[in-house]
């Protein structure tokens, strides 16, 4: 019996000093204690991760890579595309050439069939002077004399346009004093010099003459031409 008082009477004092014993750094004591997850607390499968922010819309444009090719603004050709180039404004036409394909071909034929009457047995010689002028506006040109030789000049202006011209040769050195003259009738050519009436120049060597073909009446594309042969 005195044993049996004795080990109930130590009972108390077991229990208190098991309840005492538990550890300090006990996680589930730090936790009722402060409030706070305990040391190598998983962040995961507790507390809620924080979310990221949208990138706000329309705000400051991101800096490319250097090199990147860079996008062009509205209503402008990509960098390997040519800018189109200017059309003539609607209704206008475009820049002709004074003296077309068909109309030399023209002035031609009236020249070489003048040409087998007033300048027989001669051969054209150099290139022809051409343009086109205005009722009094004037053409001119250089052709060269040379000793030894006889020359007739025949031109010719546009059928029916340009009706009647004038041709008038320059002596240098200020080509102011004519070397001979012609006044063509309605479609008629001028031709200087033509038949027994060639010119032949008593010079020493080559000079070069200013021709003059004016429009009297009309205006239109005109072509003249030089035409020579050895003096006999």
């Amino acid at each position: 019996m005195r044993t049996t008082f004795l080990w109930m009477s130590a009972a108390p004092f077991l229990l208190v000093a098991c309840q005492q014993s538990q550890p300090a750094n006990d996680p589930n004591s730090a936790q009722q204690q402060n409030g706070y997850p305990p040391s190598g607390y998983n962040a995961q499968a507790g507390y809620p991760q924080q979310q990221q922010y949208p990138q706000a819309q329309g705000g400051y444009p991101q800096q490319q890579p250097a090199g990147y090719p860079q996008q062009a603004p509205a209503g402008y050709p990509p960098a390997n595309q040519a800018y189109p180039q200017q059309q003539p404004a609607q209704g206008q036409p475009p820049a002709a050439n004074p003296l077309s394909t068909v109309s030399q071909a023209a002035l031609d034929l009236v020249i070489q069939t003048t040409a087998k009457v007033d300048a027989v047995g001669m051969d054209a010689e150099g290139a022809p002077i051409t343009g086109t002028v205005s009722e009094g506006g004037h053409v001119d040109g250089l052709v060269n004399l040379s000793p030894g030789k006889c020359y007739t000049i025949i031109a010719a202006g546009a059928v029916n346009v340009l009706t009647r011209i004038d041709a008038t040769l320059y002596a240098p050195p200020l080509f102011n004093v004519p070397a001979g003259s012609d006044s063509a009738g309605i479609n008629a050519p001028a031709v200087i010099g033509k038949g027994g009436k060639a010119l032949c120049p008593q010079v020493p060597f080559q000079i070069a003459y200013k021709l003059e073909i004016t429009g009297k009446k009309g205006a239109g594309d005109v072509r003249a031409q030089l035409f020579s042969k050895a003096k006999k």
